[in-house]
């Protein structure tokens, strides 16, 4: 699936897992969110 339609996606999942999943505090644990979470934290340099 594109990174876009995986970013709409993820927008609707709810804001606090949001930050916790992008910060790496918590699992996901829906693999189709993966590569677009590892795209957000690769553009905001975040090694989690």
């Amino acid at each position: 699936m594109p990174l876009r339609s995986l970013y709409r996606e993820l927008l609707y999942e709810g804001d606090q897992d949001l930050l916790e999943w992008i910060m790496g505090r918590a699992r996901l644990k829906e693999p189709r969110f993966f590569q677009i979470v590892d795209a957000i934290r690769a553009f905001h340099h975040i090694n989690a």
